[in-house]
């Protein structure tokens, strides 16, 4: 049996083919999904060229810019450097991240778990230097948006 037939009659699981897509989705843009600090899959779908089923968006926080995509006949790869980001919030009404500014991407928003994404909102404000790092807070200017505060009486918007 030659190399090649044993290569295709090995099973692949299904993680591994995974990874293997996603090499190789990202090999053209140059980047290395190994890197990634963050992968994970949101609960964002967008149309990939499956008729009816959308897929799900997986966001990576690589060390240069956050990467969105979604593997299908035709693949979803946008990439938004951090310092394009730099305005990004939290959004209690939808739960969602909102990537703001984000005129040059089709996804403008992640459906994300609550604890997720705030850790992706506070790499964001980490590497573009929005991030006030005694307090591990965002910085003023970011502070004044209007958010959601905990009171006695529930949540009052300041």
């Amino acid at each position: 049996m030659t190399q090649a037939a044993e290569a295709k009659s090995t099973p692949v699981s299904p993680a591994a083919a995974r990874a293997r897509r996603l090499h190789e989705l990202l090999a053209p843009l140059g980047i290395d999904p190994d890197q990634a600090s963050v992968n994970l899959l949101s609960a964002t779908r967008v149309d990939v060229g499956l008729w009816w089923r959308w897929r799900p968006v997986r966001v990576l926080a690589c060390p240069d810019a956050l990467v969105l995509l979604a593997d299908g006949p035709r693949p979803f790869v946008q990439t938004a450097a951090y310092s394009e980001l730099a305005t990004s919030f939290y959004s209690h009404r939808s739960a969602e991240l909102v990537l703001v500014p984000a005129p040059p991407l089709l996804v403008r928003s992640l459906k994300l778990p609550p604890a997720r994404a705030w850790e992706l909102l506070r790499i964001i404000h980490a590497r573009c230097g929005t991030m006030n790092h005694r307090t591990g807070s965002a910085s003023e200017s970011l502070s004044a948006q209007p958010h959601a505060t905990p009171t006695d009486k529930g949540f009052s918007h300041a």
